[in-house]
């Protein structure tokens, strides 16, 4: 059972409200909502693909990556109307790339995420810099993933 006085709520993986994993092992498993429905339910957008290392993007990933459905929305918001695919491809390997490079760095502080800026320009607003978080954690069976997004989406 949780230590007297604290219930089991939190995020797993996290140092929650005076919660750590250690405490999570000893309580029942009410619900959880794993990557696979998020990714099935449109919450989570599979970007693997486009975020795969390769010869022409050395800085991707080997893992599963993945935006949050309210990035997947701001990068198909371009303020150009004659969009396609290939910009929202190319847009999507920018973000993904800056995200590679500030979770790079944010690894060498022996942390698994980071904040960082991007320009994602929207119809009807002024161009400015949005932030974003990065996420490395574990996937459903305990592979290594990516999760991009705003920091309120998470």
């Amino acid at each position: 059972p949780p230590p007297a006085g604290k219930s089991c709520s939190g995020v797993v993986g996290r140092n929650f409200g005076g919660l750590n994993m250690e405490t999570l092992e000893n309580c029942d498993v009410i619900y959880s909502y794993t990557r696979k429905q998020a990714l099935e339910d449109g919450v989570l957008v599979d970007l693997t693909k486009w975020g795969k290392a390769s010869e022409k993007f050395p800085s991707g990933f080997t893992c599963s990556v993945a935006f949050t459905n309210t990035l997947w929305v701001a990068v198909q918001n371009l303020p150009n109307l004659n969009i396609g695919l290939r910009q929202i491809k190319d847009r999507s390997i920018n973000v993904i790339y800056q995200g590679a490079k500030a979770l790079r760095e944010a690894m060498t502080h022996h942390e698994d995420e980071a904040v960082f800026d991007v320009v994602l320009p929207q119809k009807g607003k002024a161009e400015e810099k949005e932030q974003l978080l990065i996420q490395f954690h574990e996937g459903d069976e305990g592979e290594p993933a990516v999760t991009i997004g705003f920091p309120m989406d998470f």
